[in-house]
């Protein structure tokens, strides 16, 4: 059975490519199916016609030889008994004739309808033979081929939704003029005002770690003994 190749990695670089062979592999499949029924009926017709016409045919020929025969030995033997005179019995070349031009139309009949015979079976064996191997690609195109498209579908709707996914868009122009005119209608303290915040959060950080310091080293100190905190100082001029 005819399966559909799997890949792990497929690169598309036209949808329309995609749908002109999914529609091409809809028109095959619909003319081979006319395509294949069409020619099984001709070829039936030509079995018929060997195996029903000629052989009735045929069969016609011989019994219209027989006859003939049958006649032409009437004919010769009635030609020698009215025309024996004085005990002479005639030649009667024209009846001999006849009679042999009989046997031998008898002898063609026969042989053609034994070769009808011959050729109905031989036919009849190689129609046997084509329906089998026609059943199989009728069975690729009734149940494979609509899998395939089924999954061609798939594909094609799974890439219509990839390629529809809106991607992150740059900002508009108008957008950047209101973030400029916003920046220029600002005031110069409130453009310096994030930077101090900033500053004194490092202040903040900085005394928040000396005190911490300061209470390790009163934890190790013994009872009693002062504790000594470290400053600094600037150097006086």
């Amino acid at each position: 059975m005819w399966r559909l190749p799997m890949f792990e990695k497929a690169y598309v670089n036209s949808l329309d490519a995609v749908r002109d062979f999914r529609a091409a592999l809809a028109t095959y499949v619909a003319e081979s199916k006319k395509g294949a029924t069409g020619l099984e009926i001709e070829i039936r017709r030509a079995c018929d016609y060997i195996a029903v016409d000629r052989a009735q045919y045929w069969k016609q020929e011989i019994r219209r030889g027989m006859q003939a025969l049958a006649q032409a030995r009437d004919d010769l033997h009635n030609a020698r008994t009215f025309k024996t005179i004085n005990d002479h019995t005639p030649a009667c070349v024209d009846e001999q004739k006849a009679v042999q031009r009989a046997e031998q139309r008898l002898k063609y009949a026969e042989h053609k309808a034994q070769v009808v015979r011959k050729w109905t079976m031989a036919i009849q064996h190689e129609l046997n033979e084509y329906i089998g191997r026609m059943a199989q690609f009728a069975a690729v195109l009734e149940a494979d081929m609509p899998k395939a498209m089924a999954a061609m579908d798939r594909i094609l709707a799974a890439l219509d939704t990839y390629f529809t996914t809106l991607a992150p868009q740059p900002m508009s122009e108008s957008l950047i003029d209101q973030a400029e005119e916003a920046r220029s209608m600002a005031s110069p303290g409130e453009l310096l005002e994030k930077p101090k915040t900033a500053d004194a959060d490092e202040q903040t950080g900085a005394d928040e770690q000396s005190t911490a310091d300061e209470q390790v080293v009163a934890a190790d100190k013994p009872a009693g003994e002062p504790v000594t905190t470290a400053t600094s100082t600037e150097e006086q001029p």
